[in-house]
Order: structure tokens, then sequence, then C-alpha cells
């Protein structure tokens, strides 16, 4: 402790300007650094607008396209969205926090027994369940939607073939 405070004590309280010179170039190689992250997320940001227009337009939308390679035909229907993931997703996303959780529960026990059982029954059961459920009504929501859509039409083509006739 004593050699702390006589270091500081040694050190006087007025500044040169050979300290000012080393701040300055540490700035400026932080400045410089952090104009490069701008630059670059700037020009990231206008590529990845104008590729995304070009995929969208050349490859998402054209309904014309013959592709004999199994890839890009899974890439056009993930593009396209004709399948949703999410529901595998949101599965997976439930199964690992809850793992996570109730592992990280068994820190507990060392420290209060109680706050052990509150994260591993209260969040790691309880209440990654009702976050997944909450998630999986909206998907659920979604489908039956989707699903009286599909059937709607069906219905509206039968009753248009039938006032052709």
């Amino acid at each position: 402790m004593q050699g702390l405070t006589n270091f500081a004590a040694s050190k006087s309280t007025s500044i040169s300007f050979d300290d000012l010179d080393s701040l300055m170039s540490v700035s400026s190689s932080a400045s410089s650094a952090i104009q490069g992250i701008v630059i670059w997320t700037i020009v990231a940001t206008i590529l990845s607008v104008i590729g995304g227009i070009l995929i969208y337009f050349l490859f998402v939308k054209k309904t014309d396209l013959k592709l004999n390679n199994k890839f890009l035909v899974w890439l056009k229907s993930f593009l396209n969205s004709d399948k949703m993931y999410i529901e595998d997703f949101v599965k997976i996303a439930y199964i690992a926090s809850t793992l996570a959780i109730t592992l990280t529960s068994f820190n507990l026990i060392a420290v209060n027994f109680w706050m052990f059982l509150l994260q591993f029954v209260g969040a790691g059961i309880i209440g990654t369940r009702v976050a997944f459920e909450a998630a999986m009504m909206a998907i659920k929501v979604w489908h039956n939607t989707t699903d009286m859509k599909k059937a709607l039409c069906k219905e509206e083509k039968k009753e248009e073939k039938k006032a052709k006739k």
C-alpha cells in the first residue's frame, strides 16, 4: 500500500506535451478504427440492400426458372417462405433454454436451496413452458388462419366455376 502512495506522490499533477501527444496518438488510432467500422457498416448496408433487391427480382420472384440443382430448389423455397421454419426454431429454443436454465440452477444449490428450487422449477420448468406455449399458440393461430384462407379460396373457385357454367 505504501508503494502505491509513494508512486502517486512522485507523479506530478501537471501533464506534459509528451503525455498529450501519446494520448492524442491513442485516440487518433481509436478514432480511425471507429471510422473504418462506420465506413464498412455503410458499405455493407448498401451492398446488402442492392443484393437483396437483385436476389428478390432475379431469383425469388421469377416463376419461370428451371432449377436442376437440389440446393437451389431448396434455397428458392426457403427464400419464398414456402415452408415456415419458425415452429422448429421455437421448439429447439424451448428445449435448449430449459436445459440451460435447469443445468445452471445447480449452481445455486451451494448458495441457497430455495433459490435453486425457484430457478429449477419456476424458471426452468414452468417459466419456459409458459413462454413456449404462448409462442406456439401464436403459431397455431397463424396455421389456422392460413388453413381457413385456403379453404375459402377453394370455395370461391368452385363457386366461380359453377357461375361460369
